[in-house]
């Protein structure tokens, strides 16, 4: 028997493998903390899931980027993708 519910579980199995997501993210998503998730696998059988090798930039490296990015625009540049960002009138 398991304290974890169906729908739980049918999550966890089908974002199991996703290589995309994190542990925490999964967890978050099933309002579980990421011991609870490990637990939560365990307990319908899995095994250990390690977090996929992947990069996931802190809001302020994001914004960072952005910053670097937009350093680069010409005045024309940035005039087109200001108008482009809102609708036509």
């Amino acid at each position: 028997m398991t304290w974890v519910t169906e729908a739980e579980e049918l999550h966890i199995r089908r974002c199991y493998d996703d290589k995309s997501m994190l542990n925490d993210e999964i967890a978050s998503d099933l309002d579980m903390s990421v011991e609870e998730f490990r637990e939560a696998c365990i307990s319908i059988g899995l095994p250990h899931r390690s977090d996929p090798d992947i990069y996931v930039p802190t809001p302020q490296q994001i914004l960072a980027a952005a910053a670097q990015i937009r350093s680069t625009w010409t005045n024309a540049d940035r005039e087109e993708r200001l108008r482009s960002a809102w609708p036509e009138a």
